[in-house]
């Protein structure tokens, strides 16, 4: 990260130094990089990510779907597309799909996490394996908008990591002490399992090995069908402690549990 911003000063203090030339710029990126620790460098940019007017720009909408893209819904169960793929909110009226998983989806016509295999999580998984965030918190996050925008090389805020990254998206809006603050949950099942089956691995090492009759924890993994009621019956494991359970609880659990092992994320935009 540290390399990065050093590189974008530089970037950046070139590209402001052609401002005479350039009428209008777009980037987009995974995480937004404070503008006081680029120095002087393009701080005139506007950030956008949260403003309702831009909510789209960066992925499809269910009328893009069905105007630009119905011959390629042939064949396709409508419901699991949206299950899977849609679900990202920048405080729009429309929720958008991951617009790298569609095109993946056409072409290959199955449903599996294209984006999520982009790449390794790693720092993220280390991340919250460092910090005992239990699973179930993941979701219903509450982040202020300066909060969300941040970006603190040596120490992020887990709720803007993963916000930033593309692993929860905004919920719901609510008003606390005068201020608006975010509710952030999973966009949808892509996120969900692949996050949590990364998760499960990291601490049990050889939980890949798991057959799919092994029962699993209905906090991490969410029961779709009466088969998978069954196959979920069992209570959640210590290594995955439900919301009740402490942090230190969680810590101590963690101590004794082995852990090892981020994807291109859906863009953000600024100008």
């Amino acid at each position: 990260a540290r390399a990065n911003r050093s590189f974008l000063r530089g970037l950046y203090s070139v590209i402001k130094s052609c401002d005479a030339h350039i009428k209008f710029t777009l980037l987009t990126g995974v995480s937004k990089f404070s503008k006081v620790s680029l120095f002087s460098g393009l701080n005139n940019l506007k950030d956008i990510t949260l403003d309702p007017r831009y909510s789209a720009v960066c992925g499809y909408r269910e009328r893009d779907l069905d105007k630009v893209f119905a011959p390629e819904l042939e064949g396709l169960d409508r419901d699991k597309v949206r299950r899977w793929y849609n679900g990202y909110n920048w405080r729009g009226e429309d929720k958008v799909y991951n617009p790298f998983d569609i095109l993946l989806l056409f072409r290959l016509r199955e449903f599996k996490a294209h984006w999520f295999e982009t790449g390794s999580p790693r720092f993220l998984i280390d991340t919250l394996l460092r910090r005992g965030i239990p699973t179930p918190d993941l979701e219903g996050m509450i982040g202020s908008e300066a909060l969300l925008s941040a970006f603190d090389v040596d120490e992020m805020a887990v709720e803007a990591l993963l916000f930033q990254t593309g692993y929860l998206t905004i919920t719901d809006e609510v008003e606390r002490g005068g201020r608006i603050r975010y509710r952030l949950g999973y966009p949808n099942q892509e996120v969900r399992q692949s996050l949590n089956e990364r998760l499960l691995m990291a601490l049990l090492p050889d939980a890949a090995r798991l057959g799919p009759t092994t029962p699993r924890c209905t906090s991490c993994f969410p029961p779709t069908t009466s088969r998978d009621w069954r196959l979920s019956s069992a209570p959640c494991s210590p290594a995955f402690p439900t919301s009740g359970t402490s942090t230190t609880a969680w810590r101590t659990t963690r101590a004794t549990t082995p852990a090892s092992s981020t994807p291109a994320s859906p863009p953000r935009a600024s100008t």
